[in-house]
C-alpha cells in the first residue's frame, strides 16, 4: 500500500488474509468486483453444499441402492453421488438395434452392456436402474435449486450497489467527465473553446476544466502508432551501449544486430533494413493522411467537481429522452446532444471511435458465426476423445479451455470497440461460451441418457469427476511453472544494459 504525502507509515505490500476486499478497488473497480463476487458465491455455495448433504447421505444408503455402493463404486466421491448400482436386465420386447444406437453420438460405440439379444434377436433385455428416490430427495434438492436462484438474483442487486460504492470509494477522471457521441459534422465542432462556452452559458456555477475532440482519423493514428513501434524494435536491436537518434535512422541500421533465429520463428523478427523500410512507407503516408480534414467523431469535456458533472449529465439526458419538444437552449447547433459517462482516458480505443454502428454490428456477427463453428468443432474433438477414454476426453476438454483465451484474443481482435469495457465484455461472453459449451453441453450431448446414472470410467458422472480433479489440479500447475512468461522474459524480450537503464 503506498504510503500518502504526510503519512507516517511507510509504503509496505497488501496483506494476503487482512486485507479487505474494499481496498482491491484500488487496482481498479473490475478487480474489487471480482473479489465481491468471489466472496458471495464462496458463501452460496458452502451453504448449498450444506444443504445438500441429506441428498448425499441418502445417495450412499441402502435404501436407495439396496446393498450399499461402497463395494461397487470404485472411487469414494461417486458413492456420495446418483450412481446406482442396482441394476437389473428386463424383458424389453419392443426394443429394437436401431433404436438403440439413435441414441448415441456420432464417435460412441454400442455397448451391449446396457441392451442384450439373442442370437435370433427373439430375446430382448434391457438394463433398468431399479433405485428408488423418496421425498428427502426432492425437498432438499428443491430446497437448494431455489437458494441457488434466489442468489444469483440477490447478487445482481447486491453487484449494482457494490459497483456505486467502489466508484464513489476511487476518484477518477470519469467521474467529472462526460462524452459526447453525437458532435455535429461542422468545422466549429472542432474547437474546444467553443465548447466550454457552450456549457459554461447554459448551465450556473460550472467551469470546464478540460475539453478533448477526438477527429475520426483512425487511420493516421494507426499508422503513427505502427511507425513508433517499428523505432522501438530497431532500438532494441542496437548495441546497449548505442545512443538512439531517431532523426537519424539510416546511420543507425548498420549497427543493429540480427534477430536470432527463435525470435525469427516465434515472434516473427525482422532485420533492421525491413524495418526502416517499413519506417520510410509509413511517411509517405502518414504524409498523405496529414493533409485529409477529419470530422469531429467524439467531444469528452471535464467539469470542475463530480455535482456539475452529474448535473450536466442528468439535465442533457432530459432533453435527450424528453417527450415534449427538446429544450432549444441545450441544442448545439440544431442537435440534440448523446451524453453519457466516459471511460477513463487510458480505457478509451481511440483508434475505433470513429468506426460506423453498422460495422461494429457486422464484425461482431462475424465473429460470433466463427465462434459457432469452432465451438462444433470441439465438440466433435471431445467427442473422438470421449470414445477412446474419459480420460481422453478431460485432458481435450483442459486443452482447448487453455487454448480458448488464444482463439478469443485473434476473434475479438477483429472488432472494433469504443472502449476496453466493451472489448473486454465481448471477449469474456466469447471465452464463457466456449468453455460452458465444451465443459458442460457437449459433455451432456455425447453421454447416452442411460448412462447418466452408472459408475463405469466412460459414464456421466465419473467423467465430471475426472474433469473437475483435472480442472482444480491444472490451473495452479500453469500458473506456478509459468511457461509463457519465463519464453518472454528470458528468451523473446529485450534485454536491460543494467538495473538503471531499460529498453522499453
Amino acid at each position: 500500500m503506498r504510503a500518502e504525502p504526510g503519512e507516517t507509515q511507510p509504503t509496505s505490500l497488501y496483506p494476503v488474509i487482512e486485507t479487505p476486499i474494499d481496498d482491491m478497488a484500488d487496482f481498479g473497480i473490475g478487480v474489487g468486483m471480482y473479489f465481491k463476487t468471489l466472496q458471495f458465491f464462496f458463501f452460496v455455495t458452502l451453504i448449498a453444499g450444506f444443504l445438500s448433504l441429506p441428498t448425499m447421505i441418502y445417495y450412499q444408503s441402502n435404501e436407495y441402492s439396496p446393498g450399499g455402493k461402497s463395494a461397487t463404486v470404485a472411487n469414494a466421491l461417486n458413492s456420495l453421488s446418483a450412481v446406482c448400482t442396482n441394476v437389473k436386465f428386463q424383458p424389453c420386447p419392443t426394443c429394437t438395434r436401431e433404436e438403440w444406437k439413435s441414441s448415441f453420438s456420432l464417435f460412441v460405440e454400442e455397448d451391449n452392456n446396457r441392451l442384450l439379444f439373442s442370437e435370433s434377436d427373439d430375446l430382448k433385455f434391457i438394463a433398468v436402474n431399479e433405485c428408488q428416490l423418496n421425498d428427502v430427495f426432492g425437498f432438499f434438492t428443491f430446497v437448494t435449486m431455489v437458494f441457488v436462484v434466489l442468489s444469483v438474483y440477490v447478487f445482481v442487486y447486491l453487484q449494482r450497489r457494490y459497483r456505486i460504492e467502489l466508484d464513489e470509494g476511487e476518484q477518477t477522471s470519469s467521474d467529472y467527465s462526460i462524452q459526447i457521441l453525437n458532435p455535429p459534422k461542422i468545422a466549429d465542432a472542432k474547437n474546444p473553446d467553443l465548447w466550454k462556452v457552450f456549457f459554461e452559458e447554459r448551465f450556473e456555477n460550472v467551469h470546464v476544466t478540460v475539453c478533448t475532440v477526438a477527429l475520426n482519423n483512425s487511420k493516421l493514428i494507426k499508422a503513427l502508432l505502427r511507425k513508433q513501434h517499428l523505432k522501438t524494435q530497431i532500438k532494441n536491436l542496437l548495441p546497449v551501449t548505442t545512443i538512439f537518434d531517431e532523426t537519424n535512422l539510416e546511420k543507425l541500421i548498420p549497427l543493429c544486430n540480427e534477430p536470432s533465429p527463435l525470435k525469427r520463428i516465434l515472434c516473427f523478427a525482422k532485420s533492421a533494413d525491413v524495418i526502416y523500410n517499413q519506417i520510410i512507407d509509413l511517411d509517405e503516408q502518414i504524409a498523405e493522411l496529414s493533409e485529409i480534414e477529419y470530422d469531429v467523431s467524439r467531444v469528452l469535456i471535464t467539469f470542475e467537481t463530480e455535482e456539475i458533472h452529474r448535473v450536466v449529465l442528468e439535465n442533457m439526458d432530459a432533453s435527450l429522452f424528453s417527450r415534449k419538444s427538446p429544450n432549444d437552449d441545450l441544442l448545439f447547433h440544431c442537435v440534440t446532444l448523446k451524453c453519457s459517462e466516459p471511460d477513463e482516458p487510458s480505457a478509451i480505443r481511440w483508434t475505433d471511435l470513429d468506426t460506423p454502428t453498422k460495422v461494429i454490428r457486422l464484425q461482431r456477427l462475424c465473429t460470433f458465426a466463427i465462434s459457432c463453428v469452432l465451438i462444433v468443432a470441439d465438440a466433435v474433438l471431445i467427442a473422438f476423445a470421449k470414445s477412446r477414454n474419459a480420460v481422453y476426453s478431460a485432458l481435450m476438454i483442459i486443452l482447448l479451455n487453455s487454448i480458448t483465451p488464444l482463439i478469443v484474443s485473434l476473434l475479438s481482435s477483429l472488432e472494433s470497440h469504443y472502449d476496453e469495457s466493451s472489448y473486454t465484455a465481448s471477449s469474456y461472453l466469447k471465452i464463457t461460451a466456449f468453455r460452458w459449451a465444451n465443459t458442460v453441453l457437449v459433455t451432456s450431448l455425447v453421454t447416452p441418457f442411460v448412462d447418466t446414472l452408472q459408475g463405469g470410467d466412460s459414464e456421466l458422472i465419473n467423467s465430471i469427476r475426472i474433469l473437475f480433479t483435472a480442472e482444480l489440479l491444472q490451473r495452479p500447475i500453469l500458473q506456478m511453472l509459468d511457461y509463457m512468461g519465463h519464453l518472454k522474459r528470458h528468451v523473446l524480450g529485450p534485454r536491460a544494459p543494467d538495473q538503471r537503464r531499460s529498453i522499453p
